[in-house]
Formats: structure tokens, sequence, C-alpha cells
């Protein structure tokens, strides 16, 4: 039995769902989030709802097709960001090395990831400590062994204390 109701395209439904930046702003998903922080949307039909991955939804969208063992990969480290010029193909392994290399890059010039810091008690067993602020206050996330743990949990906070916008 059939609603008469025709689905709408996918494209208008994923367009209404991020918020459109400049060319190179992050675009970020207002929609969905999945419990790893990406933006999801769905993408099967009715009789067979499944959910999308917003990254993967959106270079298929405006990029093409994506080969088979390829993963699409955040040139923003951003989990919610949707803008195709921000994505790019490539292997795990490959995505993980131009993480660190970018990791590397966003260093300060005193040579510390932002939103990191080392304790000055040498004792410590987990000297680095990372810390970001949301709506005007620091946020303590905890004290790790070495300072990329510490840059990758202020990333994952960051990305969890992003205020989510329901459409």
């Amino acid at each position: 039995m059939t609603t008469g109701v025709k689905p709408r395209p996918l494209q208008d439904r994923f367009e209404e769902k991020f918020l459109r930046g400049e060319i190179d702003e992050c675009w970020l998903w207002t929609a969905s989030i999945s419990g790893r922080g990406y933006g999801q949307i769905q993408v099967g039909n009715r009789a067979n709802p499944k959910m999308g991955i917003a990254s993967r939804v959106s270079y298929e969208l405006y990029v093409g097709p994506i080969p088979e063992g390829l993963h699409v990969c955040h040139t923003c480290d951003n989990k919610r960001c949707v803008n195709p010029s921000h994505l790019r193909l490539g292997t795990n392994e490959e995505n993980h090395v131009a993480m660190t290399q970018r990791n590397q890059a966003r260093k300060s010039k005193l040579g510390r990831l932002p939103n990191v810091a080392k304790l000055t008690d040498h004792k410590r067993k987990k000297p680095w400590v990372a810390r970001v602020k949301s709506r005007g206050s620091c946020v303590f996330q905890g004290t790790f062994l070495t300072e990329e743990e510490a840059y990758k949990a202020a990333i994952h906070a960051k990305q969890t204390l992003l205020p989510k916008v329901i459409v």
C-alpha cells in the first residue's frame, strides 16, 4: 500500500541540513549526528531505510562516486563539515598520516599544539593537559601521557561541545 506521497530527492533533503559558508569555510552539518560525531542522513528508501555519513553523501552528490576501499577524508579535521572542497578520497592509513602532519603544522611558535599545555610538575605520570573553551569558560579534559593524546582529546571535546542545531 502506498501513501501517494512522493519521496523527496536526497539532494533536496541534504541541502537543508547544513550551514553553507564560503568555499574555504567548513559547512557545518546541523541535523542528526552519529555517536562518533559525524553527520548522518537517511539514504535508503522507506522500505529499506539506512543511514549514510553526511560527508560521504556530500562527496557523492557534489564530486562523484567513491571507489570501493577508499574513505572520504576531511582536510579540515572537522567531522561535521560537508564542504566538498574540504573532502578528499584516501585510505585509512593516508588519512591518519595527513592528520598527524596537519597536527604538527598547527603547533604554535612555542612548539605546542593548540588547547594543550605541559604541566611544570615533572614528577607527574601524565604531564600533558587538554582544555577547550566553551561558552566563555575553560573546560578541563584530563591529563595524558603524550602531547598527541591530549590534542586528540581536545579536538574530540571541541567537536562534542559545539552546539547542536536542531532543524
